[in-house]
């Protein structure tokens, strides 16, 4: 019937999210880890899955803890992007020129040793 259908389908998707969000933590465990280095930047960027997970935007809507871990990711791709940039233009334009760009001279003055804000 309909009802052993409906459990099995919800049973599989409890499977898929469980590892997609299993996946997304380590990346985010890694982008905390990382050094800011270009390499390690770059290696990140290719393994960030959020624009084809973000493809499904309701299933992504639905599951809460997933979306958290992806804005996690690119938080932490983002601290790192700006510790590495020379030019404190690119870094206000992102944000505008207020704080984050303040975070960047920051990172300059400790010869980003600091790590950008990340924990």
């Amino acid at each position: 019937g309909g009802g052993a259908e409906d459990s099995e389908t919800a049973a599989r998707e409890a499977s898929i999210v469980a590892g997609i969000t299993a996946s997304v933590r380590t990346l985010v465990i890694s982008s905390f880890r990382t050094p800011p280095t270009k390499f390690m930047l770059n290696l990140l960027r290719q393994l960030n899955p959020t624009a084809s997970i973000l493809r499904a935007g309701p299933f992504v809507a639905y599951h809460h803890k997933l979306f958290a871990l992806l804005c996690l990711l690119n938080i932490n791709m983002n601290a790192l992007d700006l510790t590495r940039h020379g030019g404190g233009q690119k870094a206000s334009k992102r944000s505008g020129g207020g704080g984050g760009g303040d975070r960047r001279r920051a990172c300059e003055h400790c010869g980003g040793e600091c790590g950008g804000g990340r924990a």
